[in-house]
């Protein structure tokens, strides 16, 4: 997912953030940690929305 200058890539376990000139990793989010797991993303009012296979969950950005 393209948002702002950051490219977001979403894995089962982990959201890398990238910077999109660069491509350097700005920052891995733990999912498991938030009990969250990859799916698809969306941005909306300062939110990523994950649509995971049974659910969707919204994390601050």
């Amino acid at each position: 997912l393209l948002a702002g200058r950051n490219v977001l890539w979403p894995t089962r376990d982990k959201l890398y953030i990238f910077d999109q000139r660069t491509a350097q990793p700005l920052k891995a989010i733990d999912l498991a940690m938030r009990g969250a797991t990859g799916g698809n993303l969306l941005t909306a009012d300062g939110k990523l929305l994950i649509a995971t296979d049974t659910e969707l969950i919204a994390i601050g950005l």
